[in-house]
């Protein structure tokens, strides 16, 4: 009878250090969606085990070695891969993010009164990328494309234009604002610059 009580608090204190020791690692946010300029942080949080080590690497190069990655001041190479590694007392093990990054859009875009003006709101990732774009002034929808296109511009297009882009890593936002020049400056502009 002793030795089945031993027995049993053995395979109780085994089944409780296998559970409290159980690596166990997540990410938040899973991905992000981004903008250039934009500065984003990514936590990896480890459970099981103690004396954690985290190593973040991107494109095969160790770009941080804390929980938290900060990614400051996002370019076009900040898009990609991030993988966390996780070294502690219950052994090791990793969890990968991605980060999509929308490429910069030009802020400012003009354009003379008759003119057909096409505007691109560029976006990484994907593939179920929606569009949304708002005219400032009023906040109404005037498209949801990719491209803007203003027809037959004249001086009631000037404003500004908002294009927000949504996938299943989030959503982010560009601004542009727009400005007709009527004819007979872009002609003075012209003829003083030839």
């Amino acid at each position: 009878m002793r030795n089945c009580k031993v027995l049993l608090l053995c395979v109780f204190c085994w089944q409780m250090f296998t559970s409290v020791s159980s690596l166990s690692i997540t990410i938040s946010p899973t991905n992000t969606l981004t903008s250039v300029g934009s500065t984003e942080s990514i936590t990896c949080s480890a459970q099981g085990g103690v004396n954690a080590i985290f190593t973040w690497t991107h494109s095969g190069s160790t770009v941080a070695t804390t929980e938290v990655l900060t990614l400051p001041s996002i370019t076009d190479a900040s898009k990609g891969i991030y993988t966390c590694a996780v070294t502690t007392t219950a052994g090791s093990g990793s969890q990968d993010t991605t980060v999509y990054v929308t490429p910069f859009n030009p802020t400012t875009s003009e354009s003379t009164i008759g003119s057909l003006v096409t505007i691109t709101c560029a976006a990484d990732g994907g593939p179920d990328n929606t569009f949304e774009w708002r005219r400032d002034t009023d906040s109404s929808v005037v498209s949801t494309t990719e491209v803007l296109v203003l027809d037959n511009t004249d001086p009631a297009n000037d404003d500004g234009f908002t294009c927000t882009i949504t996938n299943d890593a989030g959503s982010t936002f560009t601004s542009i604002t727009f400005t007709v020049i009527p004819l007979n400056e872009a002609i003075t502009a012209s003829m003083q610059s030839s």
